[in-house]
Parts: C-alpha cells; structure tokens; sequence
C-alpha cells in the first residue's frame, strides 16, 4: 500500500496577512523539498495570489458556520499532520479577519488528530481560548534569535538572494542614479482611500525636499498598485510605480537597492531587507501637531503644510500607516527590546531638518548606514545558526507521530484526549511551554468569546497592519 503524503496546512483568515503568508510561501517551498505537500486555506486574495508554491489552495469566506465546514471539508480531505496558523492571534479580529469560530476551528482540528501550531509575527500573545500545547513558531529576523525567553522557537524563513543576473523585468540601473525602493502593501493602500489620508499623494514631494542637499540623483521605485505616486513636483526625483512583483523579481529589486522604504515597521519587507544587506528605513509619524508646525521652518515646510494645513486629522499619529496608532498596538510586542530594531532606521516622516540629515545619512558612506549595516550582518549570522521553518514543521510532524482519524497507528505519542504532542524536550515542546507561561499573562487582552472561557484576542481599535 502506497504510503501518505505527510501534509502542513496553513490557515490565514485574515485579509491583511500578506507577510504572513509569505512566511507560509517560504515554508511550502522548503517542506516541497523534503517531500512534504503544503496547502493554504486562506481569505480569497490570499487563496488566489499564491502562485505555486502550495499543493493546493482553499479559500474562506463570509459567514462563521460556512468557514467551520470548509476547514473540515480541508482537513478531511488534505489529511494534514500539523495545521499552521498564520497568525493565530489575527483569527477572528474585530477588523481584517473573516469570521473564523476559534473553538469549533480547535475542535475540527484537534479532532481529526493532526498537530495545532501558530506563526507569531508580531508578539501578540495567545488568548486562553487556544489549547496550552499550540505550538509556536517565531519568524526570524523580526523575531530575533537574539532575544532571550520571548515565546516560540525562532525559525529562519527567507534563502539569499544568489545574484541579479537573468531577472529581465529589473528597471536598469542608471549610473551614478541612488535607487530607493519603496513597498505599499494591498491593504495599506485600500485603507488610506477609505480614510482619505493622502500621504502618498504628497510623499514624492516630501522626499524631493528632504533629499534636496543630497548632490547625487535619485530614483524611487514604489512597489504599490502600479499608480499609486505622482511625479515629484521639482523633477529632482524620479518616480516609478511599479505594480506587486512576482517574489524573484522583488527580492532581486530589495537585493539591487541603495536603500528600502516603507511605513510599516512590522513588514516583511524590513525583514527581507536585513536578509539581502540592503539598508531599510521605516517611515512613522509620532509627533505631536506642535513639533509638526515646528517643522515649517525646515526644508519639508512646503509639502508638509500642503498635506496638513487643509484637515489636521492627517497629523494623528501611526507607527504603520494609515491606521495602526500608538494606542492600537499595545499588545504587538515584536519590536519592544528588540536588538533587531538596531538592524534598520525608524524615521519620522515629518521630522524636519533632523530626518533629512539621517535620510541622507542612510543614502551615503555614513557611520549611520555602516551601524545598520554591521547590525545586519550579525542578525544574518544568528538567523544562520537556527532551523529553517520548513525543518521545523518536518521535525515537529516526524517528533510527534501526527495521525487522523481512521489510522490506527497512535501508539503513545498521544497526549491525554488523544491529541498528538511534542516529544519532551524537543525544541517545539520547550518553545511551546515558554509561550504559553507569557500567553496566560494575557488574559486581561481576551475579550469575552463564546461560553466556556472561549474569547478572542483584542488588537486595538486601529486594526491591524
């Protein structure tokens, strides 16, 4: 008798997931490598953007009932040895996420004798209404190999980038031409219209005026819908828009840039970046409306007030744009004592003078861009020494004897109830155990669920990035 192809099933729900799901694209490529198949039940931009990458693709819908029977339908039919949930503390959010049932999803798959594990991307702890033996896989370089007693077990996710050559879509380089390349995720783009905040209506100017002194041309390559940056008002910097890229030709574009540019300081672009060698800033806006007015007197003056002046709501502040506040990310600690923030700069898009000296900094042969620089190369080497994420899932299935239902082969490698677990003191089982001492300090975050102490995680009235 033939025997089964051991399977990973990976479950997004939420529609802003893009670099979690990434994560997920990487895993699949490295379990396709070891024999293992990987699926993705997943909202339907994610479900249908996924390339190749996964044997199969599943995708949710709107209704709660409706998604519990399509995850049974998947798992009855895919058979998996462990579900992955990208993350599980996105599932069932106020905003982003499509309804997901998180009790009746355990049940489905705790009942079916496959292994429950999480991604954890952003340090949001578990709520209580997750079984204590969900594993917990914490994506590095964001997730800082270099930390010690976060929860989860760091995993490495991205390969390097190996060379340029044979990538015709790359715009060519012009010489002596700085290149930028600037990311806007999907969700980011689709939630600043519905806000009306135009930040990148005025962005072009903005980086014109702050790299005004910088004596070199400059091109920005934005990433985004293909549309969504004007030209820059004194011609002094080139803009390009660029459409989503397939994941080569955007690895190569992060790997051939002088500098990497976002507004989201939790992206995996900024993780990319670090992996590839490529300097990142992170845009944010954490001034008070005083400190911005103080900024007229700088070289952004003009487009700032350009920006502001008609409606100063577009001065609240954010750390990922447009929504994500300060006050929204309590719970989301990646980043809090993080050595790796070291790793790229966090500046202040309406910094003034100040923000155009460190820009140009980053653009230049600087002690800030060699700092950056250095602090890469270490992250690089850390990342190097742990499991690649594919490994880990491999491990995690061959350790613990992941059956379903209809096998006959449990054996005692089951937990009570007949839950498969980690063998004891395997990596998974250790990281697993250190997770759920932080998660059941979270109970204060678990809003009030279905009866039975079942709840939710509560992200914050932002949303999520």
């Amino acid at each position: 008798m033939a025997s089964r192809t051991r399977t990973v099933l990976f479950v997004a729900p939420h529609h802003r997931a893009s670099g979690e799901v990434s994560t997920a694209r990487h895993a699949a490529r490295d379990l396709a490598a070891t024999g293992f198949a990987a699926h993705l039940l997943a909202a339907p931009r994610h479900a249908t953007a996924s390339g190749t990458d996964f044997a199969g693709t599943h995708a949710l819908g709107p209704d709660r009932a409706g998604n519990t029977a399509t995850l049974r339908r998947v798992v009855d039919g895919v058979s998996p040895d462990i579900v992955v949930f990208c993350d599980a503390a996105l599932v069932d959010t106020p905003t982003g996420s499509l309804p997901v049932d998180v009790a009746d999803a355990i049940d489905v798959i705790t009942g079916s004798g496959c292994r429950l594990a999480t991604f954890d991307h952003l340090g949001i702890p578990l709520s209580a209404a997750w079984p204590p033996d969900t594993a917990i896989l914490r994506p590095c370089p964001l997730g800082s190999p270099l930390m010690d007693g976060r929860p989860g077990l760091p995993v490495a996710v991205t390969r390097p980038v190996t060379g340029l050559a044979g990538i015709d879509e790359l715009p060519a380089r012009v010489p002596g031409v700085l290149r930028i390349v600037h990311t806007v995720a999907p969700w980011a783009i689709t939630l600043a219209a519905a806000v009306k905040h135009p930040l990148h209506q005025h962005l072009p100017a903005i980086l014109e005026s702050y790299l005004a002194d910088l004596g070199r041309p400059v091109e920005l390559l934005s990433v985004n819908n293909g549309a969504l940056l004007p030209a820059a008002p004194r011609g002094r910097l080139r803009v390009v828009n660029l459409p989503p890229q397939p994941a080569a030709v955007f690895d190569r574009l992060l790997a051939d840039a002088d500098l990497v540019l976002t507004e989201n300081p939790f992206a995996s672009t900024i993780g990319r970046a670090i992996d590839l060698g490529t300097p990142a800033v992170a845009w944010q806006h954490t001034l008070g409306i005083v400190d911005v007015l103080a900024t007229f007197g700088s070289p952004v003056a003009a487009p700032v007030a350009r920006l502001l002046m008609p409606d100063l709501s577009r001065a609240r502040p954010w750390i990922a744009f447009p929504n994500w506040t300060p006050e929204a990310i309590g719970n989301v600690t990646v980043l809090n004592d993080n050595p790796v923030t070291s790793a790229f700069a966090r500046l202040e898009v309406f910094g003034g003078a100040a923000t155009a000296g460190r820009l140009r900094d980053m653009l230049t042969d600087s002690p800030s861009r060699r700092g950056v620089l250095a602090a890469q190369e270490q992250f690089r080497a850390s990342v190097q020494r742990l499991p690649r994420v594919g490994e880990a899932l491999v491990a995690a299935a061959v350790d613990t004897g992941c059956v379903h239902r209809g096998s006959r082969d449990r054996g005692d490698r089951t937990a009570a109830g007949g839950r498969p677990r980690y063998a004891p003191g395997s990596a998974l089982a250790e990281g697993t155990g250190r997770a759920r001492a932080r998660g059941r300090a979270a109970a204060d975050r678990v809003r009030p669920g279905r009866a039975g102490g079942r709840g939710r995680a509560r992200i914050g009235r932002g949303g999520l990035p």
